[in-house]
């Protein structure tokens, strides 16, 4: 059976390839669509039982110039997530869902101020459902903002916080924004999209040639799925990861991930939160860009 690590795929990402989105200005119109395949491997829940999960995420990005200062950045994107249960106690061996599915997007608008000085604001929206709960009932919204200093050499940072109505739970969360080019081999900077399941991120990546990079990273993942009779399922974990790049061609990437998971809990609106055993995962994202 299928099942799903969450944005280990975009974020491990989890949608998780270079710098996030709110990088340096650009003068033309880009556009780019990725797909990725995300597995976890089979982990125990102290309770009892075990989870895996996969997934398969596609995504699209568009940025546009909208006046001499002003740009718009959309977002699109569609995860089919498989929770593969193995005799759950929590759920008297019952799993609350097996397949579920989740609609994300947002639209980021983006000012230059002047002196390299820029303000964003996304608002953004999600739908999380397993497939036997209601996708209205799912509906998650809320809005990101935060100011950037950008510099000639295109490394920038900033920083900004989110508010975030996450099927009914309300969240804030603090925002750290940045890409540093250390050297010519050396970079530090964001390798995940800011959204529901989390921050940005941070990403040590390493040019080993033109076309192969390598880094290691991390971030704090947390996913909120409505299962049947209105129970929201929730996972959190905080993940390592490293990543190899291969820059197939000009406008073609491919990204390998490996992750560890570390301190993962289970928690719904009927039963205390339940720990789970650390797991390792992977994630295989293909981005094109045009």
């Amino acid at each position: 059976m299928m099942k799903q690590t969450g944005k280990l795929a975009a974020a491990l990402a989890l949608a998780m390839t270079a710098s996030v989105a709110v990088a340096a200005p650009q003068t033309e119109p880009t556009y780019s669509v990725s797909l990725t395949r995300g597995i976890s491997a089979d982990t125990d829940i102290d309770n009892g039982g075990q989870l895996g999960r996969q997934s398969w995420q596609l995504g699209a990005r568009g940025n546009w110039k909208l006046a001499p200062s002003w740009r718009l950045s959309a977002n699109l994107g569609v995860d089919w997530l498989d929770w593969d249960w193995k005799m759950p106690q929590q759920y008297n061996q019952q799993a609350p869902f097996d397949s579920a599915r989740r609609y994300h997007g947002n639209l980021m608008f983006s000012h230059q101020l002047g002196n390299g000085w820029s303000v964003m604001a996304a608002p953004t929206l999600q739908f999380a459902y397993a497939n036997d709960a209601s996708l209205a009932d799912s509906k998650s919204y809320g809005v990101m903002a935060g100011a950037m200093r950008h510099y000639a050499n295109g490394n920038y940072w900033g920083g900004g916080g989110a508010y975030f109505n996450d099927i009914g739970k309300a969240r804030f969360l603090p925002l750290v924004l940045f890409n540093w080019q250390i050297s010519d081999k050396w970079r530090l900077g964001n390798p995940l999209m800011p959204d529901f399941s989390g921050g940005a991120g941070i990403e040590l990546a390493y040019s080993l040639t033109p076309a192969l990079q390598w880094g290691i990273g991390s971030s704090k993942n947390t996913e909120r799925v409505l299962a049947h009779d209105q129970q929201v399922v929730e996972l959190s974990e905080w993940r390592l990861f490293s990543r190899v790049g291969w820059n197939i061609t000009s406008a073609t990437a491919l990204n390998f991930y490996l992750g560890y998971s570390m301190s993962p809990d289970l928690k719904d609106g009927e039963h205390a939160a339940v720990d789970m055993d650390n797991y390792v995962s992977g994630a295989l994202q293909l981005r094109y860009r045009f």
